[in-house]
């Protein structure tokens, strides 16, 4: 009979899920200028996605709970100003979109659907990591698996995958000064970049 492989109980300090957690950040802001060196570079999200399957699947019988949750947050906060600059320049080429410059007629919507697909789908790369801490979650009955199952499909759509993570932190009471000073700095970032268009958008009527 197979033995099955013993989960360690969570210690503070580093982990070596976390490196993981890091290096996806990291080649998902990269991936952009990979993809302007050579086409080759196109297979990247979906390359880690693959990946972090087959951590979760993996690594998922042998690590806390814990380390899945902490992994899951490095990625979900460091990507937000990922997010808030992907979905600026959407709204940038989605305006472009109805100017008279007829070119942008087929370029502007060919970039708004491109940049929508590669955000899709890096949000979607990170869900498997959430989705082993909800599953252990339910294992050691700290969610139900009502909470579980809503918890894994906002992982799948745009500012929910967020707040997903960030409610089952809270439930955790793990990182929530960090938690209120990164949504913080959001806000005062998002209220920055309105103000700055409201001045373009003046400036461009005048």
């Amino acid at each position: 009979m197979k033995k099955t492989a013993e989960i360690k109980p969570y210690k503070k300090g580093f982990h070596p899920l976390y490196l993981w957690g890091v290096s996806y950040v990291l080649f998902t802001y990269l991936y952009p200028v990979l993809l302007s060196y050579s086409a080759l570079f196109l297979c990247i999200p979906l390359l880690l996605l693959a990946a972090n399957i087959g951590i979760a699947a993996g690594a998922g019988k042998r690590f806390d709970r814990g380390y899945f949750l902490n992994t899951a947050l490095i990625i979900k906060y460091a990507l937000i100003p990922f997010y808030l600059l992907g979905g600026l320049a959407i709204l940038l080429f989605a305006f472009l979109t109805i100017t008279p410059v007829v070119i942008m007629l087929f370029v502007g919507p060919m970039a708004v659907i491109m940049l929508l697909a590669l955000g899709w789908i890096s949000m979607a790369g990170s869900a498997p990591i959430t989705i082993a801490y909800l599953c252990h979650s339910v294992k050691a009955g700290k969610n139900s698996l009502l909470f579980a199952v809503l918890i894994g499909i906002t992982q799948f759509f745009f500012g929910l995958d967020v707040l997903g993570i960030v409610i089952s932190a809270f439930r955790e009471k793990r990182f929530i000064k960090l938690t209120i000073v990164v949504f913080s700095g959001t806000f005062l970032l998002v209220l920055g970049s309105i103000l700055w268009l409201a001045a373009q958008w003046k400036g461009s009527l005048s």
